[in-house]
């Protein structure tokens, strides 16, 4: 026997009506007995491997010359990197960037390239900037301050460049 299965997902009992309560059972390549084809695979590959329901994100537009540094923190198998990218008032892009940070907290990581982000525009000659993160406790360390030793250094040079000290 195969060690790779098929898996998919059915409904249980033979009548199922909307708004009713439905009991989900995981079906396996063993338990299927019809025939697969090509449209049914990729069918079942597109509900199986979706996302969540994509998000409208809109631009919201900057004073004539403001910067917007937009950044994200991943991990990945234990391994964190970031990339942001810098863009005008325009949403022009004026520069991207990332970078690769080990082992490390995903704090630390979303924290890492805010900063990153910030000297960056800062050695670019921009002043007036925006920041966008996904990662609300990093805003709020860099608003009110981080418990955490590990960061503390990272937040220091962040507020610095912010004038925030």
């Amino acid at each position: 026997m195969s060690q790779h299965r098929f898996q998919t997902w059915r409904f249980s009992g033979q009548f199922v009506k909307g708004g009713h309560i439905r009991t989900i059972i995981l079906l396996q390549f063993v338990h299927w007995h019809g025939t697969l084809t090509l449209p049914h695979i990729l069918v079942l590959l597109l509900f199986l491997l979706s996302p969540t329901p994509p998000t409208l994100v809109y631009w919201h537009a900057l004073s004539a010359g403001c910067a917007k540094i937009n950044t994200d923190g991943c991990i990945r198998d234990g391994f964190t990197s970031g990339r942001g990218v810098i863009r005008d008032h325009t949403r022009h892009c004026i520069r991207a960037f990332s970078a690769s940070y080990g082992n490390i907290f995903i704090l630390e990581a979303e924290l890492r390239v805010i900063l990153q982000g910030i000297e960056l525009a800062r050695r670019m000659g921009l002043v007036d900037l925006w920041i966008e993160t996904d990662s609300t406790m990093a805003v709020h360390c860099i608003s009110r301050g981080g418990d955490s030793w590990v960061i503390q250094s990272i937040l220091k040079r962040i507020r610095h460049l912010l004038s925030f000290d």
